[in-house]
């Protein structure tokens, strides 16, 4: 069972980004040096922003459960959402020398949260997308 922890829901919104960042700075801050804690909030801002371009699109009705908990030397950010099945974990790493020549380049905000955290994918029931970000905590 989590040491501490916290649940918020986010809407399908990037304005919503702003107040995900300063709740995982808040719940995050204690456990992270200031290098790995601008990590962590990029790689949950980079994962939500993916969740509401390409599982929400204009859906403003949607919306993401963010879990943030502690779990032994580990801090772990949950993030369910119902759009289409979708395993992140799962796509090859760009080739960073190729950035910048393709009209549409994609896979950039996949790459920065698999690199900067652990990270899980899990379809639950009824329709469920789970991905676990992990970090091991660099303050004790």
């Amino acid at each position: 069972m989590p040491d501490n922890q916290d649940t918020i829901i986010i809407h399908n919104n990037l304005d919503e980004l702003n107040r995900v960042r300063e709740s995982v700075k808040t719940f995050a801050g204690e456990y992270f040096d200031p290098l790995d804690l601008n990590r962590v909030i990029l790689a949950v801002d980079e994962a939500l922003a993916n969740i509401m371009e390409h599982a929400y699109g204009d859906d403003s009705n949607a919306s993401i459960e963010l879990d943030m908990y502690r779990d032994g030397d580990a801090i772990r950010f949950t993030l369910r959402d119902r759009g289409p099945q979708f395993d992140p974990t799962g796509l090859p790493r760009p080739d960073l020398n190729e950035v910048g020549h393709n009209e549409r380049d994609g896979g950039l905000g996949v790459f920065l949260f698999t690199t900067l955290m652990q990270a899980e994918y899990n379809r639950l029931p009824e329709g469920v997308n789970e991905l676990i970000l992990s970090k091991k905590i660099s303050l004790h």
